[in-house]
């Protein structure tokens, strides 16, 4: 009884939100086993590349202010609800692009970082995504665990 209880919530949960919330709920499904499939074959660089030439073919205008706000917090949110249900597939990278590629297909141009740092004599790496200095998928003091590499990855922007 528990599972169906788990169930009803979560479809009560899908049926509530937007079309369009359900549509980026979906690309974020799709992308998340996508990403991770063309990082294993192709590398970071060639994927973010593809990313980028692929959302600046379909980038939609700039949105105003008060917008972007909105669709920043929508769109962290239903990533981070797809990689939730994704688990396979996500990690802290992949959840990042595809943060990054959903965000600049709505016009709102980000910035993936990647900081690193040795902990307990291991070499730790972390991906996470910013909007104008402002940590959009982690916590907002990740750049005090990590040390950034200089400029966003890759300088696509």
């Amino acid at each position: 009884m528990k599972w169906f209880k788990s169930l009803h919530r979560k479809t009560m949960n899908l049926i509530c939100l937007s079309q369009q919330e359900r549509l980026l709920l979906v690309q974020a499904f799709i992308l998340l086993p996508t990403i991770a499939f063309s990082l294993q074959i192709w590398g970071m660089q060639r994927t973010q590349t593809v990313l980028f030439d692929l959302s600046a073919k379909t980038l939609l205008s700039m949105p105003s202010s008060s917008e972007v706000q909105h669709q920043i917090k929508q769109t962290a949110f239903l990533v981070e609800k797809a990689a939730h249900h994704s688990r396979l597939w996500s990690n802290c990278l992949r959840k990042s692009l595809v943060l990054w590629f959903l965000l600049r297909r709505r016009g709102v141009i980000s910035e993936l970082r990647i900081g690193v740092r040795r902990e307990n004599a291991k070499f730790q790496a972390h991906a996470w995504v910013e909007y104008q200095g402002i940590v959009l998928n982690d916590l907002p003091n990740v750049r005090d665990q990590f040390v950034m590499f200089e400029s966003s990855i890759g300088a696509i922007n």
